[in-house]
């Protein structure tokens, strides 16, 4: 085991490609300065699910694995997950902690280890974000590519009191149909990633409308009656501002966290105020570009 002592991760926030990204598409997702932690030699034994995955992908033994603190705090509020990927976080912090080898090893390793958690379920765009940094276009297979987000790009992301269970939307997800038009939404957000703020934004839209076109067709939970009332006001504010606003859940959807991009800082503020009014909480994030690091 390395004698790294302690490594840390950020969480993310998937900016759009959600489920799309299962079926191949690329994925637009950010690193952001809340972090999760993985220590080794100051724990009290604490068994959990994640720690039996990270035990079982190094070959710990069981008096290792005891020794592994795992801290993901900063990516909850009052004992709730806020939905920025902290078993991701964490699986890419442990990786850095066991592991002796370069970023691409971590993101492997933790990978793997995420897999098994989550019974293999996912598609890795959060575990590349947490081991990378930055804003990255990712997509299955490929490595993930770093990219910026364009100028005059304004967001902000919320937290919502219901949590959302990840596992049970890919589920539902496996069994939708006519998943063409998604995908081709999610590779036009690609193609904007480094475009004006207004065609990435269109482009989004654009993606969140096939989204929940299929929401509806199949049931998917994906957005529920609050995002859905939520997003009709920011199209009101979109009009009276006389810009692009664009306001979609972030990730599974039913519930954890959610986002507004504008390309008018006004608008979004605008619009701030009616989602903190509906029972959301600004979580004023910011981008956190350094991945995966030793503290």
């Amino acid at each position: 085991m390395s004698v790294v002592t302690c490594a840390s991760a950020p969480g993310k926030v998937l900016i759009a490609g959600e489920f799309a990204v299962l079926e191949g598409a690329p994925a637009l997702v950010m690193a952001v300065h809340r972090r999760a932690r993985a220590s080794f030699g100051c724990a009290t034994p604490c068994s959990t699910s994640l720690h039996a995955a990270i035990a079982e992908h190094f070959e710990l033994s069981v008096t290792q694995s005891d020794q592994i603190t795992l801290d993901s705090s900063e990516l909850f509020r009052q004992g709730q997950k806020l939905g920025l990927g902290s078993s991701a976080a964490l699986c890419v912090a442990a990786a850095e902690l066991i592991g002796a080898g370069d970023a691409d090893d971590v993101f492997r390793d933790a990978f793997a280890v995420h897999k098994r958690f989550q019974s293999g379920m996912g598609s890795g765009f959060d575990i590349a974000a947490s081991t990378f940094g930055g804003v990255l276009l990712y997509r299955q297979g490929d490595a993930p590519a770093p990219t910026a987000l364009p100028e005059g790009l304004h967001w902000q992301a919320f937290a919502s009191s219901v949590p959302a269970a990840t596992t049970g939307a890919i589920k539902r997800w496996r069994n939708a149909r006519d998943k063409t038009a998604l995908v081709e939404a999610a590779c036009a957000i690609a193609a904007s990633a480094d475009d004006s703020a207004r065609a990435l934004i269109h482009a989004i839209a654009r993606f969140q409308s096939c989204l929940r076109s299929l929401d509806e067709m199949h049931g998917l939970g994906i957005l529920g009656h609050n995002l859905r009332a939520l997003a009709a006001e920011a199209t009101q504010v979109e009009k009276r501002f006389n810009c692009a606003l664009v306001f979609k859940q972030s990730g599974a959807g039913g519930g954890d966290i959610s986002i507004a991009l504008s390309d008018n800082k006004e608008a979004l503020q605008a619009f701030e105020r009616i989602a903190v009014q509906s029972g959301l909480l600004p979580l004023n994030l910011e981008i956190d570009m350094h991945g995966v690091r030793r503290d």
